[in-house]
């Protein structure tokens, strides 16, 4: 072998630089590169301003006759929001805690995957510190019919409430959304007030 630079050692490097980078941008104010646009995002108030999420300004509700399609299970997420294509989509849903542990809750979350796709690959799991509340995030590939999915699977938990979410998109896309949906997670607020 000759001595040298290969490209996959090369590709590594290059997404260490741009992993970097993301934590110079400021999400709260400045639009950040994904997929060759310019994405921003935006603080939203969901579930009766119980919530207050930095997500992309650019997605919308999914129609439900499509979140249907795309989230096969009646345990779908409460409320669902995609990008353009639909491929690109975050679900939340909000639930008391009544008292349940937050690494317990994360385990179920991560065996009932398993349960219903076995075949799913895991990768990391990750600690977040929000603003008022604090959680976990695990990712994931999973696998439909003509792609290989990305998901990132979070749950947030208040001292009254638990935040659950997915993130999900096309595989080939997760590391320029990965930084970004990890860091706005962080500025992720739950307010007890409705489950008082």
């Amino acid at each position: 072998m000759k001595a040298g630079e290969y490209v996959d050692t090369k590709i590594v490097k290059l997404r260490k630089v741009h992993q970097k980078l993301v934590w110079h941008f400021d999400l709260e104010n400045e639009a950040v590169p994904i997929r060759e646009e310019r994405v921003l995002f935006s603080y939203r108030e969901l579930f009766d301003g119980t919530v207050k999420m930095l997500l992309p300004s650019h997605f919308t509700q999914m129609p439900e006759e499509l979140a249907r399609l795309r989230y096969l299970s009646e345990s779908r997420p409460q409320i669902i929001l995609s990008g353009n294509d639909l491929t690109e989509n975050i679900g939340v849903s909000y639930t008391p805690r009544n008292g349940r542990d937050l690494e317990n809750a994360l385990k179920t979350m991560r065996d009932a995957i398993v349960q219903t796709a076995p075949e799913t690959v895991f990768y990391d799991t990750e600690k977040i510190i929000a603003s008022n509340c604090e959680g976990y995030w695990f990712e994931y590939k999973s696998f439909t019919i003509t792609d290989e999915a990305y998901n990132l699977q979070f749950l947030l938990g208040s001292e009254q409430a638990f935040l659950l979410g997915v993130f999900n998109c096309s595989i080939r896309y997760f590391d320029e959304w990965k930084p970004f949906i990890t860091k706005a997670l962080e500025y992720t607020e739950i307010s007890d007030r409705r489950t008082q």
